[in-house]
């Protein structure tokens, strides 16, 4: 029954949402939990649901006052561009302690 939370994301983040990657990651958490049929579709969709209201957020923001938006952003694109290798190796250090809980 866990394998159709992946499907319910992918299909309600489409394109614009987050990247496979972390969908991927936030799924197979999800999966792995244990947890009930309905507590996992829950879970999924409330991760959509943010992960889309950031991103609509951002939209509506640049709709509005471009010039602002973007010099909000761009500190916050260089630090990810600088640190990129760093929050990979955070983000897989997350997954491994949450896919091996007894190790």
């Amino acid at each position: 029954m866990s394998l159709c939370i992946p499907i319910i994301v992918w299909a309600s983040a489409g394109r614009l949402g987050p990247s496979p990657a972390v969908v991927l990651l936030v799924d197979t958490s999800i999966a792995a939990s244990g947890a009930a049929i309905a507590t996992q579709l829950i879970a999924a969709v409330v991760f959509v649901l943010v992960m889309l209201a950031v991103f609509e957020l951002t939209l509506v923001s640049y709709l509005i006052t471009p010039e602002k938006t973007q010099a909000a952003l761009r500190p916050l694109h260089e630090w990810a561009l600088a640190y990129r290798q760093q929050v990979v190796a955070g983000i897989l250090a997350v997954a491994d302690s949450r896919w091996w809980p007894g190790a």
